[in-house]
């Protein structure tokens, strides 16, 4: 695994998808492989694996995109904003 910053971003990579990553909740974005697009991406992880990308190398810009235009998010931070708004809701 790696976590790199890149272009002001926070980015962590992993062959393996991740249900929770550090630093999720502070915008940095996940891209793994493994899984030869089966996994739905996010609008915070992405799979980067060629296979999902026509066979070659994708640039961090694309995924950037992709990411932007997936509304779907993290389940961590889904379940955990439904949580907060449920304590909110009781109070």
């Amino acid at each position: 695994m790696a976590t790199p910053k890149l272009n002001g971003r926070r980015w962590v990579f992993c062959h393996y998808p991740m249900r929770a990553w550090v630093g999720a909740f502070r915008g940095t974005v996940h891209c793994f492989g493994h899984t030869h697009g089966k996994l739905p991406d996010t609008n915070r992880s992405c799979d980067a694996g060629v296979d999902r990308w026509g066979f070659r190398p994708v640039a961090l810009e694309e995924v950037l995109e992709r990411v932007a235009a997936t509304p779907e998010v993290p389940e961590e931070i889904r379940l955990c904003t439904a949580e907060d708004e449920g304590e909110a809701d009781a109070e």
